[in-house]
């Protein structure tokens, strides 16, 4: 019997980075090598961004910026974000980046 063929897919990896600075990008940056070199699956990398996209950010990382959500999805999150405290507001883009992200990924690690 002749073993089956196993499709390797990567996987998607999204960093939500909301005011992040350098600081919090070269973070980023060394938990995905980590994740890189640990895993024998390669990564997609989706970097959302707050403001503008970072220009420090490595050229295969796929940026998205925040604010380019649709409208109806901005205004969603602000009602959300008024459910929170501290740092909750940030967590409740998760729900949305289905808005943002290529419609090919069907399921990313959110980070």
């Amino acid at each position: 019997m002749q073993p089956r063929h196993l499709h390797v897919s990567n996987i998607t990896l999204v960093l939500l980075a909301v005011g992040g600075g350098d600081p919090e990008l070269r973070a980023a940056r060394r938990l995905v090598e980590h994740l890189a070199g640990s895993s024998s699956r390669p990564l997609d990398v989706h970097l959302a961004t707050s403001g503008s996209r970072h220009p420090a950010a490595p050229a295969s990382w796929r940026q998205h910026v925040l604010e380019s959500l649709p409208a109806a999805a901005r205004a969603l999150h602000e009602r959300y974000a008024n459910l929170t405290h501290g740092p909750g507001s940030i967590y409740m883009y998760k729900p949305l980046l289905h808005h943002l992200l290529p419609p090919s990924i069907d399921r990313a690690l959110v980070l």
